[in-house]
């Protein structure tokens, strides 16, 4: 009985240690965590804050941080595309803004690109098409062409700007009839201007009042400075003296009398006391 319980006891150890060389023998592989792909858009600071639609603007998105491209299989790309339609945030794609590539000079309008090995994702822009806050996301995520399905995660990148448009009015008036002793008609031209900060609730640009006490609108076009203290959004604004002529109004577009651009600053007054000033030049008049 003795030597039966000895037996058992060696037996036991042996296949113990069986077991602790076979766990040796094969180690449990830890699967490698590849980075989720990262994507930082940028928007150049001096166009941030004076975006004009009158001057046609193609803002230029910086990308940094982007995934290595050596990585990406066969028919594999990283997809570029925008997500979320909120009118109020105006992420209406080809209704708020176009997305562009630029090839060969030209801006070509496109709904999403495929970033290869061979892919240039360094000429991509947004044109904005509509007054007001913008609040767009972009969506990178791995993507296969062939089976036209997303592979792994996603990155999501929202970018914020603001666009103004300034509307012009150049509107004339007879101001004398002709008579027996003057047999022209005298007529007055005059120039006028509005800025416009969109129409969404959430476009306070130039008229958020929760923080602002006043906003300041100044002009300069032809040599003539003009101010307007507590300038409201939509109000017009005078930016140059009459201009009276014989027999038929003065033509506004002769460029031989009347200069094409002008400079407009907004300055903006806090209610803690600080300035932010926002400069516009070379705006288009006509």
């Amino acid at each position: 009985m003795k030597k039966i319980f000895i037996c058992i006891i060696l037996s036991t150890l042996f296949l113990s240690c069986k077991d602790k060389e076979t766990l040796t023998e094969n180690p449990v592989i830890k699967k490698e965590v590849l980075p989720e792909p990262k994507l930082n858009f940028e928007i150049e600071e001096v166009s941030r804050n004076n975006i004009l639609l009158n001057n046609n603007p193609h803002i230029k998105l910086e990308i940094s941080d982007f995934p290595d491209l050596s990585d990406l299989g066969e028919n594999e790309v990283y997809k570029i595309e925008l997500e979320g339609k909120d009118s109020q945030k105006h992420q209406v794609l080809d209704s708020d803004f176009n997305f562009c590539i630029l090839e060969n000079g030209k801006y070509i309008n496109i709904t999403a690109y495929n970033i290869n090995k061979e892919s240039d994702y360094k000429n991509l822009y947004i044109k904005p098409l509509k007054a007001g806050s913008y609040a767009l996301n972009f969506k990178l995520q791995k993507y296969n062409t062939k089976s036209n399905n997303y592979i792994g995660k996603s990155a999501v990148q929202s970018i914020l700007f603001n666009c103004v448009k300034v509307y012009f009015r150049f509107p004339s008036e007879m101001i004398s009839k002709a008579n027996i002793i003057k047999w022209h008609r005298d007529y007055r031209r005059m120039w006028f201007l509005k800025l416009d900060d969109g129409k969404q609730p959430t476009d306070t640009y130039l008229s958020n009042y929760d923080l602002s006490k006043e906003y300041i609108l100044e002009t300069n076009y032809d040599g003539d400075n003009r101010k307007t203290t507590n300038y409201k959004v939509g109000n017009e604004h005078k930016f140059r003296w009459d201009y009276d002529s014989e027999s038929d109004p003065i033509n506004y577009r002769d460029s031989s009398i009347f200069p094409k651009t002008m400079n407009i600053t907004v300055t903006q007054k806090l209610k803690n006391g600080r300035l932010n000033i926002i400069e516009y030049k070379n705006v288009k008049v006509y």
